[in-house]
């Protein structure tokens, strides 16, 4: 949940200052009452984990950016950040073990 500013948009707030709310200043510019990124990775994750594992084929994900720019991060894709409506494709990368291909199939 994002609080006080749930159904606003986020201009003026950077990735940085979502998803690195550990630091106490940054946690400060939240709007009151949102998700700590740390509640908020562990949900996303749980989420993820059981996805995964109760289906056998790859799962289509719709998701909000902030979900994209947690899993992006997860997946060591720091410089990525989804616009509105962009479709992206990840997948394992079957050249190096351990690592993932994000590709955006926005046209």
């Amino acid at each position: 949940s994002w609080g006080a500013g749930e159904g606003e948009t986020h201009h003026g707030i950077s990735p940085d200052m979502i998803f690195e709310t550990q630091d106490a200043n940054k946690a400060q510019l939240l709007p009151l009452g949102a998700e700590s990124y740390f509640s908020f990775k562990i949900r996303i994750t749980c989420a993820f984990d059981e996805i995964l594992r109760e289906n056998r084929r790859p799962p289509l994900i719709v998701s909000h950016g902030g979900v994209f720019l947690l899993l992006a991060k997860m997946l060591a894709h720091t410089d990525l950040i989804s616009k509105n409506c962009e479709i992206f494709h990840i997948s394992p990368n079957q050249e190096k073990e351990a690592s993932w291909i994000i590709q955006n199939l926005t046209i």
